[in-house]
C-alpha cells in the first residue's frame, strides 16, 4: 500500500503479501513501527535491500559494499536501518535448503536464494547455530564471511573432462549412441510427456510423497520401456514407511558384444517441493527423458 512508501523494498515478496493481509489491524501506527512489529513476532530479521542482477536500480553502486546471489544484488543498508550493520564484515552467508532453516536461521537471515542465505551476526558466527551433519535436504554448509563484490551460488564452474574408464572400443559405442539421439525432438517429447504423467488432476508433481500422482508415471515408464521393447519391473523398498518402487528395465547385450560387464544408466523420476506443483523438469525430468532416448 502507498502508506508504506519504499520501506517495502527492503521486504521479500512473500512476507509483503502477509504483510498486506494483516496491515489493516493498525494502519494509524507509523509504517516503521509496524514493519518491525511484526517482523519481530514472526521471528523474521529486516532484509538488506537489493535489486534484481539483470535490472539493476543503480542504488548499489554507491552502497559501501555490495554482494550478488543468484539472481539478485544485495547491498549495505541506510544508516536509517538501525537494526542492520553497514559493516560487510558482520554478515555471513552459507548454502542449504530454504525449507531447512531453523528459526534462529530465520531470525537471523537477512537476504538470499533458495539455496543461498544471508546472515546477519555482528558479534561472529557463534551467534548461529549451523546444521553440518546429515542429507541435502538438512544439511547446511559452513558460514563464510562476507566481502564486497562476492558472487554467491553463481554460474556452474567450468566442466573439465573426466579421467576416461572406458575402453576405446567402449568409448566408440558410447559416441554412437550419444549421437543417435534427437536432443531437440526425441528427448523433448519424453520429457513433455513424463512431465504429463504426473498432470493427473491439474497439479504437475511426481512427489514421492504423492502416490496418486506416482502412481500414474510408474505407468507411464513402464509402457515407455515395453514400446522399446525391453522388459521392465519394479523394485519395491520402503521410505520414512511408505512403499515406494525403482522402475528397471534390462537390455540384453547384442550378439557380438564387447563386453560381460553391466552398464547402468540411470537417472530419479520424482521431484520436489513435497506440496504443491513439481514439474521438476531439470529434477530430474530431463535426466529421466535422456535416459529413455539413450535405451
Amino acid at each position: 500500500p502507498p502508506h508504506f512508501g519504499s520501506r517495502f523494498s527492503t521486504i521479500e515478496p512473500n512476507r509483503y503479501c502477509f504483510l498486506k493481509q494483516v496491515a489493516t489491524i493498525s494502519l494509524r501506527m507509523k509504517p516503521s513501527v509496524l514493519v518491525l512489529a511484526l517482523g519481530a513476532r514472526l521471528g523474521l530479521a529486516a532484509q538488506l535491500p537489493s535489486t534484481h542482477a539483470e535490472q539493476p536500480n543503480g542504488e548499489h553502486k554507491n552502497a559501501r559494499w555490495w554482494a550478488r546471489v543468484h539472481d539478485r544484488v544485495y547491498y549495505a543498508p541506510s544508516a536509517s536501518m538501525a537494526e542492520l550493520s553497514q559493516d560487510v564484515s558482520n554478515y555471513y552467508y552459507a548454502l542449504g535448503a530454504q525449507s531447512a532453516l531453523t528459526e534462529g536461521m530465520k531470525a537471523h537471515r537477512v537476504g538470499g536464494s533458495d539455496s543461498a542465505h544471508i546472515f546477519h551476526l555482528p558479534k561472529g558466527p557463534s551467534m548461529l547455530q549451523m546444521q553440518s551433519g546429515g542429507d541435502r535436504r538438512t544439511a547446511f554448509s559452513s558460514l563464510v564471511q562476507l566481502e564486497s563484490g562476492a558472487q554467491v551460488g553463481g554460474d556452474f564452474p567450468k566442466y573439465t573432462d573426466r579421467k576416461e574408464t572406458l575402453s576405446s572400443e567402449a568409448q566408440q559405442v558410447e559416441k554412437g549412441v550419444l549421437e543417435g539421439i534427437q536432443f531437440q525432438s526425441t528427448v523433448k517429447d519424453y520429457l513433455t510427456r513424463l512431465l504429463q504423467a504426473g498432470n493427473a488432476d491439474g497439479v504437475m508433481t511426481r512427489s514421492w510423497t504423492d502416490p496418486d500422482h506416482t502412481k500414474p508415471v510408474l505407468a507411464f515408464l513402464q509402457e515407455e520401456f515395453a514400446q522399446l521393447g525391453l522388459a521392465s519391473c519394479l523394485q519395491p523398498f520402503k521410505q520414512d514407511g511408505r512403499d515406494l518402487y525403482n522402475v528397471v528395465a534390462f537390455l540384453p547385450k547384442s550378439a557380438g558384444g564387447i563386453s560381460e560387464r553391466v552398464a547402468v544408466l540411470g537417472a530419479h523420476y520424482d521431484s520436489r517441493p513435497f506440496e504443491g506443483a513439481a514439474p521438476g523438469a531439470e529434477d530430474n525430468g530431463s535426466g529421466v527423458a535422456v535416459m529413455l532416448a539413450a535405451a
